[in-house]
């Protein structure tokens, strides 16, 4: 593509072209080579990939989820240390804490009291587990009175709950 100067219709130079005018040498530089890795937009406006760069909690992406071949929720959870899950999918924290329960998050949104179950590991995209209270990220935690034991949040992968 050419650029046009706007005095007369000669092209623009670009800076090789300048440089070699000039008599200054050119330097040719290595190719630049930028590597990535694709993440799900949902997650990332979450904050899921930020939070999982602190490493406070578990996380599992849906590669992970998809290794373990798990047949429910609960049986990915149980091999999450810190919490004690049964095979109904009801998370409680184990004795002698002094704190309350578990919070649900689903896609963020506050859902105490689910089953973890209804949720199928095929529509997970995503799982974050913090198993004490210091250790839930402060957007979601649900009181400070009486303070959870810890947190799960599911997040959901588009489309799948329209099935």
């Amino acid at each position: 593509m050419q650029r046009w100067d706007r005095v007369s219709p000669k092209p623009a130079l670009d800076s090789a072209a300048i440089a070699q005018a000039s008599g200054d040498p050119v330097v040719e530089l290595r190719p630049l080579v930028v590597e990535g890795r694709k993440v799900d937009a949902k997650l990332w406006d979450a904050g899921f990939y930020r939070r999982m760069q602190g490493a406070v909690g578990t996380f599992l992406t849906r590669e992970d989820i998809d290794k373990q071949n798990p047949r429910t929720t609960s049986e990915l959870l149980r091999r999450i240390p810190g919490f004690i899950v049964s095979e109904s999918g009801v998370v409680s924290a184990p004795r002698g804490r002094s704190c309350r329960g578990v919070s649900y998050f689903v896609d963020g949104v506050h859902a105490d009291g689910s089953n973890l179950n209804a949720v199928l590991p095929s529509a997970i995209s995503a799982l974050e587990v913090y198993t004490g209270p210091a250790t839930i990220p402060i957007a979601f935690r649900v009181t400070t009175q009486d303070p959870t034991c810890g947190a799960v949040l599911v997040w959901v992968r588009d489309g799948a709950r329209d099935k």
